[in-house]
């Protein structure tokens, strides 16, 4: 199950402001889901609810579940930019996800735009560092 705290057209609008609202989402969720979730948030790499820990390290903690986390991996534009031809700009973003690996915050990765936007994707240098991280 994918899950997200904003809308696509709106990142301003949050389906959960809190901790405890998002408890009230995905706690239900997850004492019937037998597969990780996976928190989708526009870039990863930032913290959710005021804090350093991003949507699905939240989901993780709440949950105690496996988690998948996504959002802009190795991309620096947005959804709406890429619709409107702008591809996306390749940047080096994954010592976030790394360190989050390395701290338990989730248990996988999702990467969609970066691949459709490079279909080499998987032969550059930064898709090799996110192989070395799945193998952690």
């Amino acid at each position: 199950m994918r899950l997200s705290t904003w809308k696509q057209q709106d990142y301003t609008s949050k389906l959960a402001e809190t901790p405890d609202e998002w408890s009230d989402i995905v706690v239900p969720i997850s004492t019937r889901a037998s597969t990780p979730s996976t928190s989708s948030q526009r870039r990863y790499w930032e913290g959710e609810f005021g804090s350093d820990l991003n949507l699905a390290g939240w989901t993780k903690s709440i949950t105690g579940k496996p988690t998948i986390t996504v959002g802009s991996v190795t991309l620096n534009n947005s959804m709406a930019e890429m619709m409107q031809g702008y591809g996306g700009a390749a940047v080096d973003n994954l010592d976030r996800l790394l360190s989050g690996f390395d701290r338990g915050e989730y248990d996988m990765v999702a990467i969609g735009r970066a691949m459709i936007a490079n279909p080499d994707w998987v032969q550059t240098s930064s898709s090799r560092q996110t192989s070395q991280a799945v193998h952690r």
